[in-house]
């Protein structure tokens, strides 16, 4: 594959993955999971808070929480722990016990923890938070049972530009590019003449000499005026652009056979192969379906 068939096949497959993610941006972001009017308060909250994907996880847990009941619960040092035990004949009558620590403000909930880590693995909570949650009477999932990474507010700093062309991220670039334009047109013309050149120049540095003050646009942002893959788009490459390097791969595996644990247990022990004999006559030069006797 030549640099060119690289590139292009890059850009290909990146266009293809933002496209893909565009589409689900728009479909998170306005569309809600169906869910049933008689379906807990939890998964109707949920399905407001994560994204389609994430939220049928959500929606099992939640329903799978209905296997467990709080037997108890014990306070300590401001640290309320739950004792989530699996209700007798459901999910095959094996008796599980898991403890869920809590903590609370006031009345609000601001730390939980459970024996399962599914909330720190998979960053989903587990059935058993879910059990205490009901058993609680809350109706809302609290904020430490969520992690931003997995709601639809996690694109909140980053807005998605659903529109034809997947590279525009604000509407500061589409300002430059409209005098980057103008002005390689303009910059041409001048380049002619020895006059207009130092004019553009003088023009240029008194821009750059003034300090623009932040006039507080909501448009504006913070990472700078062009983005580092831009800024370096103006420079000239003096040097010869070649194909990759290939790669010369370690080709097919070996045809020995991989041994078995005791073969090779045998061999570390001083152990020998038995030869093979034939099992009518006992002769090692032959076997039993090549026997002279039985011919």
């Amino acid at each position: 594959m030549s640099l060119v068939d690289l590139v292009e096949h890059s850009e290909h497959c990146m266009s293809r993955i933002r496209r893909n993610e565009a589409e689900l941006d728009a479909k998170a972001a306005n569309s809600v999971p169906f869910t049933r009017i008689d379906a807990n308060p939890l998964e109707k909250n949920g399905a407001r808070i994560y994204t389609p994907k994430m939220f049928r996880k959500v929606r099992y847990c939640i329903r799978r929480s209905s296997a467990w009941e709080i037997e108890e619960h014990t306070e300590r040092d401001g640290l309320v722990t739950y004792r989530a035990a699996l209700k007798e004949g459901a999910e095959g009558g094996s008796r599980h016990v898991f403890f869920v620590e809590c903590s609370f403000h006031g009345s609000s909930m601001n730390g939980i923890f459970c024996g399962c880590r599914k909330l720190e693995c998979e960053s989903v909570p587990c059935s058993h938070i879910f059990s205490l949650l009901s058993f609680l009477g809350v109706e809302t999932i609290p904020p430490c049972c969520v992690r931003i990474r997995w709601t639809m507010q996690a694109k909140a700093a980053f807005v998605s530009e659903t529109n034809a062309n997947t590279h525009v991220w604000s509407e500061e670039m589409g300002r430059y590019r409209q005098m980057r334009n103008k002005a390689s047109v303009a910059l041409f013309k001048a380049s002619k003449s020895e006059e207009r050149l130092q004019q553009v120049m003088d023009f240029l540095q008194s821009i750059l000499d003034r300090r623009f003050e932040n006039d507080g646009t909501p448009d504006e942002t913070a990472f700078g005026p062009i983005p580092s893959h831009y800024s370096a788009s103006s420079n000239v490459f003096g040097g010869k652009v070649l194909d990759p390097k290939i790669i010369v791969t370690k080709g097919a595996p070996s045809k020995k056979r991989m041994k078995p644990f005791h073969e090779t247990l045998r061999q570390s022990n001083g152990h020998k192969r038995r030869n093979r004999s034939c099992g009518e006559c006992g002769d090692s030069t032959h076997d039993r379906r090549t026997c002279p006797k039985l011919k």
